[in-house]
């Protein structure tokens, strides 16, 4: 790559971070409300959406997100391409995917604001593999790698894994501090989330029950009639919000690998 290509890289990769950061601010704040009111919007990404969609210069707002999404998934794709190392490469196109439907998802609300209802369809789509053969292993395999990603996060955090990527020479040690501090429970909330939508996922394939299936916003619904559900989904909900910050940490301070 030219030095123009690396700093359009660099550049995306920030811009996605950021875009990263604030839908998880997003979607954490929404387990809060729902920890406090249950009538409140579901923690999701498109129950997030929705709500910015319906503030003033909302879908403003959500087409930045969009433009973030898009920038996340250009930045992962060049990864891939630069990369050198198959597992990185697959991990890397995985990821642009995800941010692409993000971007797909964010792309209704743009064009008609917070009228746009979108449907869940995790639950469908879980009904219908279940009814594949062998499509109770197949969930409960996609269960287990969503648990694996969470518990993955959890080791990121102990192990300090994130230190290699974080431009540790620009900051100040009051400011290394507060980093640290915000990664390790940043990456904890994550892996909790995680976690806990892998394990509805497994029980859903496990019992045959499509219903136990969805995203964060079905988990947290179902924690919340657990004994201390509530302080569990504003734990959750709270780690979420941290991650958030940390991905701003990241889009200010991450090292982003030049084209060798």
């Amino acid at each position: 790559m030219t030095s123009n290509e690396d700093e359009a890289v660099e550049a995306a990769a920030r811009v996605g971070l950021a875009a990263r950061g604030a839908t998880y601010l997003l979607v954490g704040g929404l387990g809060l409300l729902v920890a406090l009111h249950r009538e409140a919007a579901p923690p999701n990404r498109q129950g997030a959406l929705q709500l910015v969609a319906a503030q003033p210069l909302g879908r403003a707002l959500v087409a930045l997100l969009a433009v973030g999404f898009a920038a996340f998934a250009l930045w992962r794709l060049a990864e891939a391409v630069r990369g050198d190392k198959w597992g990185q490469r697959i991990g890397n196109v995985g990821r642009a995917a995800l941010y692409v439907g993000f971007f797909v998802t964010a792309l209704p609300f743009v064009l008609h604001g917070s009228k746009h209802r979108s449907k869940e369809h995790e639950v469908d789509v879980t009904a219908r593999v279940l009814g594949w053969p062998g499509g109770r292993l197949i969930v409960i395999a996609a269960g287990l790698a969503v648990v694996a990603a969470g518990l993955w996060n959890g080791y990121r955090a102990l192990a300090q894994r994130y230190r290699k990527k974080l431009k540790w020479r620009e900051m100040g040690k009051d400011t290394e501090r507060v980093v640290r501090t915000v990664a390790t429970a940043g990456l904890v909330g994550r892996m909790a989330a995680f976690t806990l939508v892998g394990a509805f996922v497994v029980k859903a394939g496990w019992q045959y029950q499509p219903s136990d299936a969805g995203g964060l916003d079905v988990a947290l619904h179902h924690l919340l009639d657990a004994r201390f559900g509530p302080a569990l989904v504003a734990l959750v909900g709270l780690g979420l919000v941290v991650f958030g910050g940390y991905s701003f940490v990241e889009a200010r301070y991450r090292e982003i690998p030049r084209a060798s």
